[in-house]
């Protein structure tokens, strides 16, 4: 669904040539399962594209220690809903411009495929958005522990999740210099 999804972003004339910032996070998979997402995508890209340098893997340590992926801590998880607040308070927060974007398939994981259904989803996600305080009852003297959430009881947060680190990894990726470099030598304008 990945490949397919990428595709997809790739047929809309907009996006056809565009530099492509992957944000994938690694608490799971750990990195080798970062790496082989972002072969995957690059090889769907080159058949897409012919261009191998359009696909940029994000790296919570700027690749120095030349693994892919983030790692994703309570304290970014903070730095991602403050993006999503300031993105969300500005007004600048838009629905794409063609539905053949959201890329979903009805299987056993998925209720509804529908793209209005998803996209409804992400709303449902996002107005649940908050902090959440928890008190251990059986421990009085342990701190309680403040954590940011979207989920609710029968829903999960993870697409407004997926949003609201996109929106921090792109801010930070766009002051890199090694990504601004990229981006200049493909001929985006950074502004």
């Amino acid at each position: 669904m990945i490949c397919e999804h990428f595709i997809n972003l790739r047929r809309i004339p907009r996006y056809r040539a565009a530099l492509v910032v992957l944000c994938i996070e690694a608490n799971y998979g750990g990195s080798v399962g970062v790496s082989r997402i972002a072969d995957l995508i690059r090889s769907v890209d080159y058949k897409q594209t012919g261009n191998a340098n359009q696909i940029w893997v994000r790296s919570r340590s700027n690749n120095e220690d030349g693994l892919e992926g983030i790692w994703t801590t309570d304290t970014l998880k903070a730095c991602y809903t403050r993006s999503l607040i300031n993105v969300m308070s500005s007004g600048n927060l838009f629905v794409c411009e063609t539905r053949s974007f959201v890329t979903c398939k009805r299987n056993k994981h998925t209720r509804d495929a529908d793209p209005d259904h998803i996209l409804n989803e992400l709303y449902k996600q996002l107005g649940n958005y908050r902090y959440e305080t928890t008190y251990a009852d059986d421990k009085p003297m342990q701190i309680a522990k403040t954590a940011i959430t979207g989920k609710s009881p029968g829903c999960k947060d993870d697409l407004a999740f997926a949003l609201s680190m996109s929106l921090h990894w792109n801010s930070m990726t766009r002051r890199e210099r090694s990504f601004q470099a990229l981006a200049r030598s493909t001929g985006m304008n950074i502004t």
